[in-house]
C-alpha cells in the first residue's frame, strides 16, 4: 500500500487483508496510516489495483488494523467478485492475502 504524508513524501507498507467487502477492507499493517489518507492499493494474488482512504487505524499490539473504503462502488465490487473467485477455485484464501 502507498500513500503521502503530511510532508508529501511516498510511504510504504506490506499489509494483510484480514476482512473484505463491496465497499472496503480491513488491513493489517505495521505502520499508522492517518484517518482521510488516501492509498493506492495492489493485490498481487488476485491481480489487483485500486485506491480507497483510511476511515480507521486503530493500534493493536505490535499492529494497526485500518479500515479502508474503496474509492468507487465499481472498485469494491470488481475487487470483492475476484476475491470470490479466488477462494472457490482455492487459488487464494481471505483473510490473508498480501496488499502492497
Amino acid at each position: 500500500m502507498v500513500w503521502l504524508n503530511e510532508h508529501g513524501e511516498t510511504c510504504f507498507a506490506r499489509c494483510m487483508c484480514k476482512d473484505i467487502s463491496v465497499s472496503g477492507m480491513r488491513l493489517e499493517s505495521p505502520e499508522p496510516v492517518p484517518v482521510r489518507t488516501y492509498v493506492n492499493f495492489h493485490i498481487s494474488r488476485l491481480e489487483f489495483r485500486g485506491t480507497g482512504s483510511v476511515r480507521s487505524c486503530v493500534h493493536k499490539g505490535m499492529k494497526y488494523h485500518l479500515g479502508v473504503e474503496f474509492g468507487g462502488s465499481l472498485i469494491g465490487e470488481r475487487l470483492f467478485q475476484r476475491a470470490s473467485k479466488a477462494q472457490e477455485s482455492e487459488l487464494a484464501t481471505l483473510p490473508s492475502v498480501p496488499v502492497v
